[in-house]
């Protein structure tokens, strides 16, 4: 794989969903559980290309978190999922380091889209949500690995048909 995430997954899981959205993109993923001291380590262990982890409640000590882990590691995109909506929160996130916040909740291939667009800087990542749905509706399992390049591409046939 050319690229790596660490994920830290949640009590839900929707970091492990978030991984295996992303992971058959060109992208190694690996989970964490724990706290900012054990995420810290691990991102000390090699080299990640990008971060993505769960703000559940806003603290002084997750803004500082995000601010060291930009100080260590500049050109690592950081994306902290937040669980408020508030926009003072997200810029305060921006203002530590943050490459992108998404307000939770967000349905997993549709973020790893908006995520893909933001990581590539290419739109053609974008997912059409509608397909998700559609292709879950039809019988189309979710948790094969597959599942999210085949959104994408027939994403990518909609929005650009003529390519």
């Amino acid at each position: 794989m050319e690229h790596s995430f660490l994920i830290a997954n949640s009590l839900y899981k929707i970091g492990a969903q978030i991984g295996k959205c992303i992971s058959g993109i060109d992208i190694e993923v690996e989970l964490i559980n724990g706290s900012f001291q054990a995420i810290g380590d691990k991102l000390a262990e090699k080299r990640f290309d990008g971060f993505i982890f769960f703000i559940q409640r806003m603290s002084d000590e997750a803004i500082n978190f995000v601010a060291e882990i930009r100080g260590k590691y500049k050109d690592m995109k950081i994306y902290p999922l937040i669980f408020t909506g508030s926009e003072y929160v997200r810029q305060d996130l921006i203002r530590a380091g943050a490459s992108l916040c998404f307000i939770m909740p967000y349905m997993p291939p549709v973020l790893s889209g908006e995520l893909l667009c933001h990581f590539y800087n290419n739109r053609n990542y974008k997912i059409i949500p509608q397909i998700v749905y559609f292709l879950n509706s039809k019988g189309f399992d979710s948790s094969f690995q597959g599942f999210y390049p085949l959104c994408i591409a027939i994403s990518m046939l909609l929005n650009s048909p003529d390519k």
